[in-house]
């Protein structure tokens, strides 16, 4: 390649780029599923991926990034200290960071 294409390779390589706990991936998602470095897209549960931090073990991101609410959901709203209730989808609420 030239000199002159290098700054569209890097657009392209950082099109997408989701943050951390964005959605990757879920029942008719159509973004992007390409999750920061140290991230894993993770099913959260049938209709929702997450990017969640690869170095920490699956109970643990599934204890902290727990659901909180959501349509039909009955379970605890309360979140751990320093994690906050996040609205995801009508379906779908959780602790986050």
């Amino acid at each position: 390649f030239t000199t002159g294409s290098l700054p569209t390779l890097l657009l392209r390589d950082s099109a997408g780029q989701l943050g951390a706990w964005d959605q990757c991936g879920g029942i008719a998602y159509t973004g992007s599923t390409k999750c920061p470095k140290d991230y894993v897209c993770s099913a959260r549960q049938p209709g929702f991926s997450q990017c969640v931090p690869g170095w920490i073990p699956l109970w643990y991101s599934a204890w902290r990034t727990g659901d909180c609410g959501g349509a039909k959901y009955a379970g605890p709203t309360k979140c751990p200290n320093d994690y906050a209730c996040k609205y995801r989808s009508v379906t779908l609420s959780q602790c986050i960071p």
